[in-house]
C-alpha cells in the first residue's frame, strides 16, 4: 500500500515501512516542538490537493454573456485545461464570485480584463489546447468527456456547438458518447490523478474546471444509462488511500449516511463541493498561514461569575465548499447579513481552504468576520468522514492538525455513529486529543440521553450539542427553547451549564438566532466557542456531573395524534405518550399564526378531545407534564388541518399523510423491543432495515408493498447486545435514517 508521505517526503521506491517510520517520525517531532512551548514551522507540503499555479492576470466572463448551457460547459472546460499551466479565465456569476475576485484584485495584485464573447475567448486559447470532446450534457458522456478532457488537452463540446468550434479550426479527439465509462477507467487509469476522486451528477456543470485542472477522474453511477456503473472496488483499490472524495452525488446511494459510511470504509474522506465556480483559480493562490482576528480565549484570561449558563451556537453544513463560498456571504443572511456581528457566532468551514481556496479564507478572516465571528472546522477533519470506523485515522489527523495550525482553526467535529462517551468515540477521540493544534471537539446529533454531554480524552473536552435550532421550527419553538436554556444549570461546575446549539443553516438565518437570544435571561451568556470550551477547562467538576449529570430527569411528552400535518376530523382527539409518571398534563392549540386558540390545563391522562375547532384550517399544538412540583419542558410543535365541519370521510382519507417519512422509534432507549413508526404519501415497496455501528445488516423488518397511511414495525432485539443501531426506510425514491439505542 501506498501512503502519501512516500510522494511528498520520500522517494517513490521507498517501502510502506520506510514511509510509517517517516510518519511516526514527524509526529514525535510535532509533539516536541509545541511541548517546549515554540512557534511551529507549518509544513506546506502535507496537502491532499494539486499544487496549481498561481495566476497573475485573468480574464473575467460573466455567465450570463455565455449562449445557455452549450457555451457555459466550453469555457469551464477550457478553464480547467489552461489552470494545468497557469489560471486565465474566471467565471463570474453569482455575486460571491464577485466578492472572490475583488478580493484577488485588491489584496493579491491580480489584474483583469472582461471578456463577453466566449467563443472569442475560445478563439484566443485555441493554440494551447489540441481540439475537443463531444458529449452530451446530462448524460453519462458528460463526466466521461470531462475525465477524459484533463489528460488528453481539450475541451468539451456538445453537439449544439460542434460546427462552431469547428470553424474555429480546433478538431475532435474524440467522441464520449460512444465510450463506456467501464472502459474509460479500464484503459486510461493510469493517465489520471489518482490522489483524488471526483463524484457529480450528470447534470452539474460547476466543479469541472477542476476535475481538469487536477487531471481527475469523475466517479459516477446512473441507473437510467447502460454501462454507466464502474469496479466499484477496483476504483477505491486504484485511489490513493486517504484521499479526498471531491463532489457528492453521482453515487447511486442518495442517503448522506451510506453516502459516508461508503467513502469511510474505503479509506477515502468527503469535500462536498459540486456547485462551487473558480476552483483551479482561487486553489493556485498560496498562503503558508492565517490567522483569525479574535484573541485566544485562555483559562487566566476569562471570568467567570457564581451563576452563569454558556451557549454557543454552531452552524452546520461548513464541511460543504458549495455553501461556504456562496451562500455563508451573498444571501443577505449569514456573514453578510445586518445582524452578522450584533453576537457571538461559530461559523464552520472547511479545515483544507487554506489549500483549496486561501484568498477566500483570508476574506472571511479579514473582511466579513467580526470580533464576535469565531470560525471552527466543520466535518470531522480534512473533510467529512466517519472517524471510529475510518482506516487511516492516525495519518488523516496528522494531515488535519496541520491545516488547523495553518489556518488558526482549534476545533473539530467527530460526526459519528457511535455516540460520545462510548469506547469507539474514545478511542478515536485520543487521536484526535492528541493533535497539538486540536483544543477540543463537538459531536452533534446525539440521542437523547446524550444531549448536553461533556466528556474529557487526555484532558481536553468534547461536547455534545444540548439543542438543535433545525427543520420546521416556528417562533414559537424558538422562543420556547429560550425557556429551557433559562432553566437549564447555573452553577458553572455543572456539565447542565453547557449549551452547545446546532444552528442549521438550511433552514434558519441570523434572525432566528437573534430571536433566541433576544429571549435569554441576562445569566445566560452566548459566547464563542473558544471561551465556551475554556470555561468548561476552568470550571467543570465531572466529580459534581455524578451527582447532577445537568440533564433534564423529566423528558417532555412526545405528542402522537394527530401526526404533523394530518388532516383531522372535528371534534378533534388528541393523544401523546407519557415518559414519566404525571400527575397532569397542559394542553395548547395555536391558530395558523401563532395566536393561543386554547390552553386547557390540569388534564387527567394522555388524551383529550377538543370541539370548537374550524373546518379547513391550520392549527398547531404541544403539550407539557406536570410532576410533582416540576413543569417539563414543551413537546414539539405538530401542525394538523382540519377537515370541513359535516364532511364525511374514511379513516384512510381522514389519517392520510401528506408526506414520506420516518417518524422514528418509541421507546429509545429500549429493552427489548420497539415501534418505528413511519407514513408513506402513496403506495410504495417498502424496505425496513436495522444495521450495526458496523454497517452489517441485523434484521429486515419490511420488504413488501404498503399503502398510503400510517405504519408501525416491530423490532425484537432479544438477541442483540446493547449498543447503538440504525434503521433504514427505502419507500420509492425516499429514504431516510435514524438510530435508536438497545440497552439490557
Amino acid at each position: 500500500m501506498k501512503f502519501r508521505f512516500c510522494r511528498t517526503t520520500c522517494s517513490i521506491l521507498i517501502l510502506p515501512f520506510a514511509c510509517t517510520l517517516h510518519f511516526l517520525l514527524v509526529t514525535a517531532s510535532a509533539q516536541n516542538v509545541f511541548a517546549q512551548g515554540e512557534t511551529p514551522e507549518f509544513d506546506t507540503s502535507l496537502s491532499y490537493y494539486p499544487d496549481l499555479a498561481a495566476p497573475d492576470h485573468l480574464y473575467v466572463i460573466d455567465r450570463k454573456d455565455m449562449d445557455g448551457l452549450d457555451e457555459y460547459i466550453m469555457i469551464i472546460t477550457l478553464q480547467g485545461n489552461l489552470a494545468q499551466v497557469k489560471p486565465r479565465i474566471y467565471i463570474t456569476h453569482p455575486k460571491s464570485t464577485f466578492i472572490w475576485l475583488d478580493y484577488l484584485k485588491e489584496n493579491y495584485g491580480i489584474t483583469t480584463e472582461e471578456r463577453t464573447d466566449a467563443m472569442a475567448l475560445l478563439d484566443q486559447f485555441k493554440d494551447e489546447i489540441d481540439g475537443y470532446i463531444l458529449a452530451d450534457w446530462n448524460t453519462p458522456s458528460f463526466n466521461t468527456a470531462t475525465s477524459m478532457a484533463g489528460i488528453r488537452n481539450g475541451i468539451v463540446v456538445t453537439p449544439g456547438l460542434e460546427n462552431k468550434v469547428k470553424d474555429l479550426g480546433l478538431e475532435m479527439i474524440l467522441d464520449a458518447r460512444e465510450m463506456e465509462p467501464v472502459a474509460v477507467f479500464d484503459d486510461f487509469k493510469d493517465e489520471f490523478n489518482n490522489e483524488l476522486l471526483f463524484t457529480a451528477d450528470k447534470f452539474i456543470i460547476e466543479m469541472r474546471d477542476y476535475v481538469i485542472a487536477a487531471r481527475g477522474m469523475i466517479y459516477h453511477e446512473d441507473d437510467d444509462f447502460e454501462g454507466s456503473y464502474f469496479d466499484e472496488d477496483a476504483v477505491y483499490d486504484w485511489v490513493q488511500k486517504d484521499s479526498p472524495q471531491i463532489g457528492w452525488g453521482g453515487v447511486a446511494k442518495p442517503a448522506e449516511f451510506d453516502l459516508i459510511n461508503d467513502a469511510t470504509r474505503k479509506g477515502l474522506f468527503v469535500n462536498p463541493a459540486n456547485w462551487v465556480k473558480n476552483l483551479s483559480v482561487l486553489g493556485g493562490i498560496k498562503k503558508t498561514s492565517l490567522k483569525q482576528n479574535q484573541e485566544e480565549a485562555t483559562i487566566e484570561t476569562i471570568e467567570t461569575p457564581e451563576e452563569a449558563h454558556y451557549v454557543t451556537f454552531l452552524s452546520s453544513d461548513g464541511d460543504n465548499y458549495s455553501f461556504v463560498l456562496k451562500g455563508l456571504v451573498d444571501e443577505g443572511k449569514f456573514l453578510d447579513s445586518p445582524l452578522a456581528g450584533t453576537f457571538p457566532m461559530n461559523w464552520t468551514i472547511p479545515a483544507t481552504m487554506i489549500d483549496m481556496a486561501p484568498s477566500a479564507l483570508d476574506a472571511l478572516y479579514n473582511q466579513f468576520a467580526s470580533e464576535n465571528d469565531f470560525f471552527v472546522v466543520g466535518g470531522t477533519g480534512a473533510g467529512y468522514m466517519h472517524p471510529t470506523n475510518y482506516p487511516y485515522l492516525e495519518e488523516h489527523l496528522t494531515y488535519t492538525n496541520e491545516y488547523m495550525g495553518r489556518s488558526n482553526l482549534s476545533y473539530v467535529g467527530i460526526l459519528d455513529p457511535n455516540e460520545i462517551g462510548t469506547p469507539e468515540f474514545i478511542e478515536a477521540a485520543s487521536v484526535y486529543a492528541a493533535q497539538p493544534h486540536i483544543k477540543g471537539g463537538y459531536y452533534v446529533y446525539p440521542s437523547e440521553e446524550n444531549l448536553g454531554r461533556i466528556i474529557f480524552v487526555d484532558n481536553k473536552p468534547f461536547v455534545a450539542n444540548r439543542e438543535t435550532l433545525g427543520f420546521s421550527m416556528k417562533k414559537a419553538d424558538i422562543i420556547d427553547m429560550a425557556e429551557r436554556i433559562n432553566k437549564h444549570a447555573k452553577n458553572p461546575e455543572d456539565t447542565g451549564a453547557y449549551t452547545l446549539i446546532n444552528f442549521g443553516i438550511l433552514t434558519h438565518d441570523l434572525e432566528d438566532a437573534k430571536l433566541l437570544v433576544d429571549f435569554l435571561e441576562p445569566h445566560v451568556k452566548v459566547v464563542n466557542m473558544d471561551e465556551f470550551f475554556q470555561q468548561i477547562n476552568k470550571n467543570v467538576d465531572l466529580d459534581f456531573e455524578a451527582e447532577n449529570d445537568g440533564i433534564d430527569p423529566y423528558a417532555s411528552p412526545r405528542v402522537h395524534i394527530p401526526r404533523n400535518n394530518q388532516q383531522i376530523a372535528i371534534p378533534a382527539e388528541f393523544s401523546w405518550l407519557n415518559f414519566t409518571d404525571a400527575d397532569h398534563y397542559d394542553l395548547i392549540i395555536y391558530s395558523d399564526d401563532f395566536e393561543v386558540f386554547k390552553n386547557i390545563n390540569g388534564i387527567e391522562g394522555t388524551s383529550y378531545t377538543v370541539d370548537g375547532l374550524s373546518g379547513s384550517t391550520r392549527y398547531y399544538w404541544r403539550v407539557r407534564a406536570t410532576v410533582g412540583d416540576h413543569v417539563t419542558s414543551w413537546s414539539d410543535t405538530r401542525s394538523f388541518t382540519t377537515l370541513e365541519e359535516n364532511t364525511a370521510s374514511s379513516s384512510d382519507e381522514i389519517n392520510k399523510p401528506y408526506e414520506f417519512a420516518l417518524k422514528g422509534n418509541y421507546p429509545n432507549p429500549f429493552n427489548p423491543t420497539t415501534q418505528i413508526e413511519f407514513t408513506i404519501a402513496e403506495t410504495s415497496n417498502v424496505t425496513l432495515e436495522v444495521f450495526n455501528i458496523q454497517g452489517q445488516r441485523v434484521a429486515t423488518l419490511l420488504d413488501e408493498n404498503k399503502s398510503a397511511g400510517v405504519h408501525t414495525a416491530s423490532f425484537d432485539a432479544s438477541a442483540l447486545s446493547t449498543g447503538l443501531y440504525l434503521y433504514r426506510l427505502k419507500a420509492g425514491s425516499y429514504t431516510d435514517v435514524r438510530k435508536m439505542i438497545l440497552i439490557k
